[in-house]
């Protein structure tokens, strides 16, 4: 159970308007343009859904701003730093955080040393060092602070192989706050998680906004979870931004519904927050 927000906020500052600025970003493979002159601000707090039919470009979009695929044209900004060259590990680095739909722990830690791995700049050396002679070296109060907000104290001294898959996927959310990015990215955060534990996911990923101060872009089948969650949501549709809005505009968006929610908006609404729908994500 996620327990409300008591402990220490993240070290980074909250007063800057945009944290992450995304300019005219276009991405082909060969003839098949992925991502085309796409433009983005995300604001220090503010959570974007990013949703869309299979092979709109989301991922791909992630894999640009990360650094893992280079795009052609466009430029991305990180607190006014241009980054466009930058490897994934430097962009890591200075805060731009990245959650994989697949969980990867440190398996022989427990819960508070892969935590901990969060903590140090030298995360995989130390990791090594531990294996050998383990450091018995204490949380820092943020850190403990998170572990209490996700609800993990029970576990921190268990490993991962003996933990749920909810529980294993906010340990791996719970190391990405730790590291305090200025942005996090979660590509289908609740893949494989239960009506109970896609409550709360939401619950988690709205505090990480409004008490870290951080810019969160979330990838998720889950429409009620997008609907009911983000500030704002942008929809994809063969690469080209077809919607930027609220969610309440966006579930009545003529276009958005004939190119993903599929349902009309005379009489109901696209989805109600008892609903979702699944679509997959770009290559």
């Amino acid at each position: 159970m996620i327990a409300p927000a008591t402990g220490p906020t993240s070290p980074r500052s909250l007063d800057a308007s945009s944290v992450l600025s995304v300019r005219h970003v276009t991405r082909a493979f060969g003839g098949l343009v992925a991502v085309s002159d796409f433009s983005l601000e995300l604001r220090v707090g503010e959570l974007i859904g990013l949703i869309g039919p299979n092979g709109a470009g989301k991922t791909t979009l992630l894999d640009v701003i990360t650094g893992f695929t280079r795009q052609q044209t466009g430029v991305v900004v990180l607190d006014g730093v241009d980054v466009s060259r930058w490897t994934p590990e430097r962009r890591a680095r200075t805060g731009i955080a990245r959650s994989w739909q697949s969980v990867e722990l440190f398996e022989e830690l427990t819960v508070r040393d892969n935590l901990r791995v969060a903590e140090d700049t030298r995360g995989r050396l130390r990791y090594l060092r531990d294996l050998v002679v383990p450091d018995r070296r204490s949380l820092s109060p943020f850190a403990e602070s998170v572990v209490d907000d996700l609800g993990l104290r029970a576990v921190i001294d268990q490993r991962p192989a003996t933990l749920p898959h909810g529980v294993i996927k906010l340990v791996g959310i719970a190391r990405t706050i730790i590291a305090s990015p200025a942005v996090i990215l979660l590509d289908e955060p609740a893949a494989g998680l239960d009506d109970k534990e896609r409550r709360e996911l939401a619950a988690l990923i709205r505090q990480m906004a409004d008490r870290h101060g951080i810019g969160v872009v979330v990838i998720e089948h889950d429409m009620a979870l997008i609907l009911n969650t983000c500030d704002r949501i942008v929809v994809l549709d063969f690469g080209r931004m077809i919607a930027d809005d609220t969610p309440s505009a966006v579930r009545t968006n003529d276009r958005v519904v004939k190119a993903y929610l599929g349902e009309p908006t005379d009489g109901a609404a696209a989805t109600s927050p008892s609903d979702s729908s699944t679509v997959g994500t770009a290559p």
